[in-house]
């Protein structure tokens, strides 16, 4: 962590210095009153989004706080997300595309270097949705980007969405984070952004918005990472606390490897409890095809990606009869396990048929064979 007394960037765009700690009284509470200006120097989004879990959770004595960080290639989707039908998570093993699961709600949304990520944290009492959102789109029209609000606070460009925004209230304070589409690569935010997942339904959760995207370098070619947080760091000076003038600390990765609650977090981000089970309940419709013409339409249940039941789509006794052995046996098999698609289509496409989940069940009737293209069914349309 560097902390710097007095900063001076873009000849004179921003001055910060450190400032005394200073306190209100409001109804015999003593609150703290106190702004600081936090930029990362790393680019993992598993260290920038535990960074921002810390200043929000563990830094009680500062009431407002700018942080601002870029990532390198990923995809981010909101807390309560379903990854298998936001991404194309095929895609993004194959080009080596992290995947994270954020703290806050909202949409799927793509890093890269060309975008820029800003975080506002406020008093409750003091926040507002359109509030962050107007301060940066006030502070881009200043740099030649003729940009507005949307209705749904997103900031936007003749039509076109330049940033996305999400938000998280808890005790007594709040935040508001956003992204920036600078100069992306805009092939690979639809290319790992989109899916095919028409089979599959999400009973509870957030499915993002679909927009159509944009690069504020289109406007302005010399607006980069640096421009963009110095820029808007002044306009977070200006508007709030406007007597005092901020501090700034970068923080680095030996900071952040010294920090217990960071570290923490990052080891929880990175894990697939949080990554994947965190994934709110959903159903997929999954359709068999057997040697004799019989067909079959279940429901595969899954709750924190794990496959809770296999059970038929509709209720008729008669189909329910003569499938009951093929349906005890799905679920004998698969029930409990891990919702994994990626590595069961591996084993299937290798051949690696000695896992216990291709062994034919002592309740099964047919013969191995049949129970195996019965598991590749299954498997190739999750």
């Amino acid at each position: 962590m560097i902390k710097i007394n007095k900063f001076t960037y873009c000849t004179n765009l921003i001055k910060f210095k450190v400032i005394n700690y200073s306190t209100i009284v409001n109804s015999n509470v003593i609150k703290p009153n106190k702004k600081k200006i936090f930029v990362s120097n790393l680019t993992s989004p598993h260290w920038n989004l535990s960074i921002e879990e810390w200043l929000f959770r563990k830094n009680k004595d500062i009431s407002h706080i700018g942080y601002f960080y870029r990532n390198e290639p990923c995809v981010v989707i909101g807390r309560n997300q379903n990854p298998f039908k936001e991404c194309n998570l095929e895609q993004m093993v194959t080009d080596s595309i992290t995947l994270i699961r954020r703290n806050s709600g909202g949409g799927a949304v793509y890093h890269d270097y060309g975008n820029s990520n800003y975080c506002i944290m406020v008093p409750r009492e003091e926040f507002k949705r359109e509030t962050n959102s107007k301060l940066v789109s006030d502070t881009l029209n200043k740099l030649g980007c003729p940009t507005y609000l949307t209705p749904r606070n997103d900031i936007a460009v003749n039509g076109s969405k330049i940033s996305g925004s999400a938000y998280k209230i808890a005790g007594e304070k709040a935040y508001h984070h956003g992204t920036m589409l600078l100069g992306s690569d805009l092939s690979k935010l639809m290319k790992y952004l989109t899916t095919n997942r028409i089979n599959m339904t999400v009973s509870k959760g957030i499915e993002s918005v679909r927009s159509n995207v944009i690069n504020l370098n289109s406007f302005n070619q010399n607006l980069d990472h640096k421009l963009f947080w110095g820029s808007v760091a002044k306009s977070f000076d200006n508007h709030y606390l406007p007597n005092q003038i901020a501090e700034i600390e970068i923080l680095d990765e030996e900071f952040c490897k010294n920090n217990e609650f960071i570290v923490e977090s990052y080891n929880k981000l990175k894990s697939w409890d949080w990554t994947y089970g965190q994934t709110p309940e959903f159903k997929q419709k999954i359709n068999l095809n057997f040697k004799n013409s019989d067909k079959l339409e279940l429901d595969l249940i899954c709750k924190n990606s794990i496959i809770k039941e296999f059970k038929l789509s509709n209720d008729d006794d008669e189909i329910s009869k003569h499938f009951d052995n093929i349906l005890y046996s799905i679920n004998a098999h698969l029930k409990g396990t891990k919702y994994d698609p990626l590595s069961l289509k591996h084993q299937l496409n290798s051949k690696v048929l000695n896992d216990p989940i291709f062994e034919k069940p002592d309740s099964y009737s047919g013969n191995p064979l049949e129970w195996i293209d019965l598991m590749r069914q299954i498997v190739n349309q999750m």
